[in-house]
C-alpha cells in the first residue's frame, strides 16, 4: 500500500452496467437531488441585461447541446440521442422563452428563478397526464 492509499477504504458499488466488460478507472458517484434556485428581486434598470444574460446562457447551451446531440448520434445511434434532441427543442421553445422574458419584466425576478418555475409547470402538466403519449 502506497502512502497515498493509507487511510483509504474500499467501497463496492453495485448497479446496471450502461455496456458489458471491465473497466478501470475514477469514478463519479451521480446523486440526484433537486436544486436550490434563489429567489433574487431586480431593480427595473437590471432588467434588460438580465433578459440578455439569459439570451447568451439559452445560446451557449443550445450549441454545446447541439455537439453533444450529433456525438451521441455518431455513437450510439439516432434513436439514443433523441434525448439530445428534446432537450434542443426545449430550448428553441419561443413560446417558453416569450413567458419566462415577460415574467422577468413583470415580476423583476432572476432569470435562474422563472426558467425553473416555467419549467416545473411543465414538469406538473407531463407528470398529471393520463395519455401515453404526453407521458
Amino acid at each position: 500500500m502506497s502512502p497515498t492509499d493509507q487511510g483509504k477504504k474500499e467501497i463496492v458499488f453495485r448497479g446496471i452496467a450502461a455496456s458489458p466488460g471491465i473497466v478501470s478507472g475514477p469514478v463519479h458517484i451521480f446523486e440526484k437531488h433537486t436544486p436550490v434556485i434563489k429567489e433574487k428581486s431586480l431593480e427595473a434598470d437590471a432588467l434588460d441585461p438580465e433578459i440578455q444574460r439569459l439570451r447568451s446562457a439559452v445560446e451557449r447551451s443550445r450549441k454545446e447541446l447541439a455537439k453533444i446531440y450529433e456525438f451521441a448520434k455518431q455513437k450510439l445511434g439516432d434513436h439514443q440521442a433523441k434525448i439530445f434532441e428534446a432537450q434542443l427543442m426545449i430550448l428553441e421553445d419561443l413560446v417558453l422563452f416569450d413567458a419566462i422574458t415577460k415574467r422577468i419584466l413583470a415580476e423583476q425576478k432572476n432569470a435562474e428563478y422563472i426558467v425553473h418555475d416555467e419549467i416545473e409547470k411543465y414538469r406538473k402538466v407531463m407528470v398529471a397526464a393520463t395519455d401515453e403519449y404526453t407521458r
